[in-house]
């Protein structure tokens, strides 16, 4: 039986001690659609995405304005030969060799590729306005629907009535499960 008892002060002693936030919640939240537009537009994953990709695409640029398309390259050869043929004057000695490969556009490529970067630019920006339209209009459909919803709600005569057993009900549904234990116990 004490047992009992102390298992039930433990699965309900935590329930006591919180403090209820439901009867200090603010009961009109208020919201301008600027307000809501803006914090929206600044967590929106599509606009971030979107803001994302625009900055990858501009890094493009970058290695489009090359000069020069790759790198330069060199290369020596040193050695000694010795040639055993019977070839006039002998090949013996040193020998050495440079060659030197830059590679040159002469036809504008990277201008060419300077216009397409710069094309692709123009496309993410596009991407990017597109999304915080998108997101701007989402906005509004859910600030409109819920200022509807309200207005609706309180000309039905149900708001105060609504937003009051609202925050109470989880309490009284604890308290009745609470006596429904303890009849057992």
């Amino acid at each position: 039986m004490r047992a009992r008892w102390g298992v039930a002060i433990l699965i309900v002693a935590p329930f006591l001690s919180q403090k209820s936030f439901a009867a200090e919640a603010p009961t009109d939240i208020q919201l301008s659609l600027e307000d809501a537009l803006l914090r929206a537009e600044a967590s929106s994953p599509l606009v971030r995405r979107a803001h994302r990709a625009r900055e990858v695409v501009t890094a493009l640029r970058t290695g489009a304005g090359l000069l020069f398309p790759s790198n330069p390259a060199a290369f020596l050869a040193l050695g000694n030969r010795r040639d055993s043929s019977p070839s006039v004057p002998p090949s013996d000695g040193f020998e050495w060799g440079v060659h030197l490969e830059q590679t040159v556009e002469v036809a504008g490529q990277r201008s060419t590729r300077l216009a397409e970067v710069a094309r692709a630019i123009q496309v993410a920006e596009s991407r990017e306005r597109l999304a915080r339209a998108e997101t701007r209009a989402r906005v509004r459909t859910v600030y409109l629907a819920t200022l509807i919803a309200d207005a609706h709600v309180e000309s039905r005569g149900v708001a105060r009535s609504w937003r009051t057993g609202c925050f109470h009900q989880p309490e009284r549904a604890f308290r009745r499960a609470l006596h429904r234990m303890l009849r057992f116990i």
